[in-house]
């Protein structure tokens, strides 16, 4: 499984895990959502950073941090807050920083094979507004200001490797053609209703800055599609570092060789976008050749 599926199956297993969508455990009360919650006080300046060692979360946040180490060569590290009474976070990239509001989980992933890297992934679950509903356009609005909070921080579009270079409309029209998930929108590009309408759900944008890589991810309740009715949104963010990454176009024991076998599968991967560009032209599609990934 490589880095551009394993982002998207990461968030899905937490959700799964831990039920931070709303409408997907309505007889859960909001204050039933998490075991151990921060009161007002201490949601202040929280914040996390890929790289971190996790001992730093159990300094600054104690009882707080939930540990889960059940999982053989993995550990998980959990923040969480209620429906209620949300978190404030702030997402750290060295010198970059910004702020996330109506926070409902955080968790850190160390993995013990490369104990130097600290943690290796972090997913961010946040809602996009105070109420259980929101209007699709204002849904569509905030989303995109949150994209823009981030591109405002110095994260730019990264594209994976073997995806077209596509920009704008042209971005868009091929995710909803391909209902490709995994392919990352651009973030410059807000949509109309009616093409935001059409996004399926876990649509996604990704971004890259000082070696960390993020995805941008929407999920919202089927059951309130209707565009002239309220809809109901979760965002995650998932940041993970460019050697977890690169290792994650490995198994077994080519996992154990990454470095010198990847710069060999970025090769490849390159080739698969060239021949795609090709087809997409004769359909029509302009092909952005000025991009140029940012972990190159």
């Amino acid at each position: 499984m490589n880095f551009r599926e394993l982002n998207g199956v990461f968030a899905i297993f937490l959700l799964a895990s831990f039920s931070f969508l709303a409408w997907a455990a309505p007889s859960q009360t909001p204050d039933a959502l998490s075991k151990t919650v921060m009161n007002s006080s201490e949601k202040r300046n929280v914040f996390v950073e890929i790289g971190e060692p996790p001992e730093a979360w159990v300094r600054r946040y104690g009882k707080k941090v939930e540990i889960n180490s059940k999982n053989h060569g993995l550990k998980f590290y959990g923040l969480d807050w209620t429906v209620k009474n949300p978190g404030q976070l702030i997402v750290r990239n060295r010198l970059s920083e910004f702020q996330l509001e109506a926070v409902l989980g955080a968790m850190g992933t160390f993995d013990d094979e490369y104990p130097g890297e600290g943690f290796s992934k972090i997913v961010i679950t946040t809602n996009i507004s105070q109420s259980e509903t929101i209007a699709h356009d204002e849904a569509r609005q905030k989303i995109f200001a949150l994209l823009q909070k981030i591109r405002s921080a110095g994260w730019t579009r990264w594209i994976y490797p073997s995806d077209p270079r596509l920009s704008g409309e042209d971005a868009f029209r091929y995710q909803i053609a391909e209902d490709d998930t995994f392919y990352s929108l651009d973030s410059n590009y807000l949509p109309p209703l009616d093409v935001w309408m059409k996004l399926s759900d876990r649509s996604q944008w990704k971004f890259f800055l000082n070696d960390v890589a993020m995805s941008v991810r929407f999920s919202r309740d089927q059951d309130r599609m209707k565009p002239n009715l309220p809809g109901a949104y979760i965002v995650w963010i998932e940041l993970i570092s460019k050697n977890e990454m690169e290792r994650s176009e490995f198994q077994g024991e080519e996992r154990k060789k990454w470095k010198a076998l990847y710069p060999g599968a970025r090769k490849r991967q390159l080739s698969i976008r060239i021949e795609q560009e090709k087809k997409l032209q004769m359909q029509g599609y302009k092909i952005d050749v000025e991009y140029k990934n940012p972990d190159q």
